[in-house]
């Protein structure tokens, strides 16, 4: 395990005996693949996901695996990571602290031909796994008209007021450069349907865009991290006017969640 967390956990800083360049570069890209949808940030279960591959891979082809023991490892090392990487405290991590976190990592002795090394080795496994890296999302893009609101998500019964909150999602409304606007939703759910497949979707004047599937894990919890690009008429006045934003499950089509937006500022 000494080999997957030191290139999972660490930074960049002034080197003598390799480019500087060379080696951001390595973090950011083995960055990407923690990322597995791009959005700039890594959360837990991307991370676990990661991690748990990684541990696979030390344990080699034929070593036979302990289901439990693997998961304890895996909740282990993400704990530890957190705790060295996640500067803000948000439960997630961003390419500037990966960075930050490797730079601290050089400071303190550590060599970047190692981490170099370790990062390459990871790579290689994720690789073999059929495991690719994120599309980069993560350069600097001019900053957008943008107003803000919060989706309420209830299970889904005959009345809205009815049914427990499953969460509070965020929801982002961005006009784009050309013609059209960005939605994105972002948040975490909890009470959901244990283990499933949910689909979220916009219905705006009768025609349904779906923006993306999410997923609860055994105890129905659920990271949402969605978006979808709509007319640009579409504001956040609109979507909570409407009320149209569904859950619903992806297998079924059965409405699992009514979701009430409502408009916060611009």
């Amino acid at each position: 395990l000494h080999r997957v967390r030191p290139c999972v956990a660490s930074g960049f800083g002034k080197y003598k005996k390799m480019s500087q360049s060379a080696f951001e570069q390595a973090v950011e890209d083995f960055f990407g693949y923690m990322d597995r949808n791009g959005d700039g940030l890594v959360t837990i279960r991307e991370a676990k996901d990661v991690m748990r591959v990684a541990l696979i891979g030390v344990l080699g082809k034929d070593e036979k695996v302990d289901t439990k023991k693997l998961e304890d490892d895996v909740d282990r090392q993400v704990k530890l990571l957190l705790s060295k990487a996640d500067f803000d405290h948000d439960k997630k991590i961003s390419l500037e602290e990966f960075q930050t976190y490797y730079s601290t990592m050089v400071k303190r002795g550590m060599e970047p031909e190692v981490l170099m090394l370790d990062i390459k080795k990871a790579t290689d496994v994720l690789k073999a796994h059929k495991f690719e890296k994120s599309p980069s999302q993560h350069k600097k893009e001019p900053k957008l008209p943008e107003s803000a609101g919060l989706c309420i998500v209830r299970l889904a019964k005959k009345s809205l007021s009815q049914g427990n909150i499953a969460g509070r999602l965020k929801l982002f409304h961005t006009l784009m450069l050309n013609k059209g606007c960005r939605v994105r939703v972002s948040g975490s759910l909890r009470g959901m349907p244990a283990e499933k497949t949910f689909r979220m979707s916009c219905e705006l004047k009768g025609q349904a865009k779906s923006m993306g599937d999410f997923y609860s894990d055994i105890n129905g919890s659920a990271e949402v991290n969605l978006e979808v690009e709509l007319p640009e008429d579409t504001q956040v006045k609109t979507l909570a006017k409407e009320n149209c934003v569904t859950i619903v499950d992806a297998k079924s089509g059965k409405l699992v969640s009514n979701v009430q937006v409502l408009e916060l500022h611009k």
